[in-house]
């Protein structure tokens, strides 16, 4: 006989093997892929059977002959779910098929606490995949499915769904983790850092979670993570090289690659980067699965390129300290590095033409004629996702400029022409501050944490309104200081530490 259908998943769910939520007319899944929902799955079966004669003592004509009575038990004494028998003929002489199928139940209600984590988290995707939160954190799709195999993953989230809900109240941000679940959290982890599970994914997807808890959903004053951070990173170390089967293990170490590059631009070199980079540099199939959001997809084939500019970003910040410490005996060394810089500058600049031409058609951004703003034109956005992803590839391009910038003034007279190039983009980053202080308050602070360090470059009335902006974007946190030249102080200190001037 054939195999009983006992999955009502929708075909996409199917095919990615993932367990769909079945919230119908559209699942999650297809929700966030942007896919029209196929629907439950039938749990019918036909099979052909051929051609059997009206006379054949298997086909009877009374279905009752075939069946037991309704809620009767077999020998065994269990009762008979599945009905399986031959079908009555269509027609006479005609071609019978056997019908295999199951009774559907109604769908359990979460009993343990891993499915109401699940479930929890899982709703508050379906209203919040757009917001600053999913942004930061993609890996969150991969969650519900393993929350039972870990309970220091299963208790961080269950911090996380609950910081999160409070925020969606509107609730201060000093009061998103006053929550008994904040130590349950912390002792999970520690017993998960002393057991032997420490070299897991679903370990390490703990720390990394609870390390954007404490930034997302705090005002940093009472939260260090530094020791945190580099505990992610001795995982990380312990637990090896990427499972590319594992998509949970794969989104982890793509947020943690761009935040541990960003924290070695000031520090010595990385080992975990070296792993992380290597692991998925080459891998633009690796980077459409882990972010398959519609409105991303004008960066098809942008991928390598990007990841391949990022990954070197560290090693040129060394490369300019070594440089800075006697620039006349290594001319050779700063000529190779300017190549390298203005080479990869000018792909990044390809690639952003590249993906504006694309987006810009489709409705997913557009240049807008702002006189509100000082610039004259700013950048809207269908999603926040994009505009993210965006931003992201200008404050390359921007160190990289800087840096060419400071190695042509080490040698001489600054090069007028590669400061105009600088103040250039550091414009193209302002462009983003409307858009950013329109957003969510989470959203709008990350957006504006990668544009503060381009300040640096404002002069005069245009630094007292990016500076209105900026305080705008970080009405949440208020991590900012609400003095003019405190900010500007501040600014100065980030750009000079990312391009390796301090």
């Amino acid at each position: 006989m054939p195999g009983v259908r006992t999955s009502q998943a929708c075909r996409l769910c199917k095919q990615r093997k993932s367990r769909c939520d079945q919230n119908w007319p559209t699942c999650y899944t297809c929700k966030a892929a942007r896919k029209v929902c196929s629907g439950p799955s039938s749990l019918l079966k036909f099979v052909d059977g051929g051609k059997r004669s009206r006379s054949d003592s298997s086909v009877s004509p009374d279905p009752a002959k075939n069946h037991s009575p309704e809620g009767s038990l077999p020998p065994n004494g269990s009762r008979v779910m599945i009905r399986r028998g031959p079908l009555r003929p269509h027609s006479d002489g005609g071609n019978a098929s056997f019908g295999v199928f199951r009774l559907q139940a109604p769908r359990a209600t979460p009993t343990t606490v891993s499915e109401r984590v699940s479930s929890r988290l899982v709703s508050l995707l379906k209203h919040g995949e757009d917001t600053g939160v999913a942004m930061q954190m993609s890996y969150l799709p991969h969650l519900p499915q393993r929350l039972s195999q870990s309970d220091c993953l299963r208790d961080c989230t269950a911090l996380f769904c609950s910081a999160w809900s409070e925020y969606n109240r509107g609730r201060p941000v000093d009061q998103l983790l006053a929550t008994s679940l904040y130590p349950k959290a912390i002792r999970s982890l520690q017993r998960a850092i002393n057991g032997p599970q420490l070299y897991t994914v679903e370990t390490l997807g703990a720390m990394i979670m609870f390390e954007r808890i404490g930034t997302l959903f705090s005002n940093g004053e009472a939260h260090s993570f530094e020791s945190h951070r580099r505990g992610i990173e001795h995982v990380m170390l312990g637990k090896g090289s990427l499972d590319v089967g594992d998509r949970l293990d794969l989104s982890l170490a793509f947020k943690s690659q761009w935040e541990l590059t960003f924290l070695a631009l000031s520090g010595a070199e990385n080992p975990v980067l070296r792993l992380l980079w290597g692991s998925t540099v080459q891998e633009p199939d690796i980077m459409r699965l882990v972010v398959f959001v519609e409105e991303l997809q004008c960066f098809d084939g942008e991928y390598t390129t990007i990841n391949r500019s990022f990954s070197l970003l560290a090693s040129w910040i060394q490369e300019f300290r070594v440089i800075q410490t006697d620039p006349n005996g290594m001319v050779e060394r700063m000529a190779s590095l300017v190549e390298d810089l203005c080479t990869h500058e000018t792909l990044l600049q390809s690639v952003i033409d590249r993906v504006v031409a694309r987006a810009t058609p489709l409705g997913h951004m557009r240049e807008l004629s702002d006189p509100n703003f000082h610039l004259g034109k700013s950048f809207d956005f269908a999603s926040a996702r994009l505009a993210q992803a965006l931003v992201g590839i200008h404050a390359i391009r921007r160190v990289l400029l800087r840096l060419i910038f400071d190695l042509g003034a080490l040698y001489g007279t600054p090069d007028a022409g590669a400061y105009r190039a600088y103040r250039d983009e550091c414009e193209r980053n302002w462009m983003f501050l409307p858009y950013a202080a329109s957003l969510d308050p989470i959203s709008a602070g990350y957006l504006g944490r990668i544009v503060l360090p381009s300040l640096e470059a404002a002069q005069g009335d245009e630094f007292n309104q990016l500076a209105d902006l900026l305080w705008t974007t970080d009405r949440f946190q208020r991590k900012y200081p609400r003095d003019t030249e405190m900010l500007r102080a501040m600014a100065s200190s980030i750009a000079m530490k990312e391009s390796g001037r301090s």
